[in-house]
């Protein structure tokens, strides 16, 4: 019996504005400092859910990372998880001598 997984067939509701922002945000600084070229029109007209989840799936972080984003149990949840990577990895990046997340 899968009922218990019915629930995975239905769309996934869209992040909120502030959110989205925040990807963005954690996209454009990170893309920027690994000198990233990112196709922003094409950002602009995607989706929330598409955004983020291929972000997720392209982001170069490590095998705990994505497990991270993998398990994140909501789409908001994936996007908080994705930024707070980004910012890490920055903020990794800033300081002297500790490797980035990937």
């Amino acid at each position: 019996d899968y009922s218990e997984f019915a629930p995975d067939l239905e769309p996934i509701a869209n992040i909120t504005p502030t959110d989205r922002g925040a990807v963005l945000d954690a996209l454009r600084s990170y893309a920027e400092r690994n000198s990233i070229g990112v196709d922003w029109d094409a950002v602009s007209k995607a989706a929330d859910e598409a955004l983020v989840n291929a972000l997720s799936m392209m982001s170069p972080f490590g095998v705990k990372e994505k497990q991270a984003l993998l398990e994140a149990p909501s789409l908001r949840a994936r996007a908080e998880v994705l930024v707070a990577l980004a910012e890490m990895d920055l903020a990794a990046g800033a300081s002297s001598g500790r490797p980035p997340l990937h």
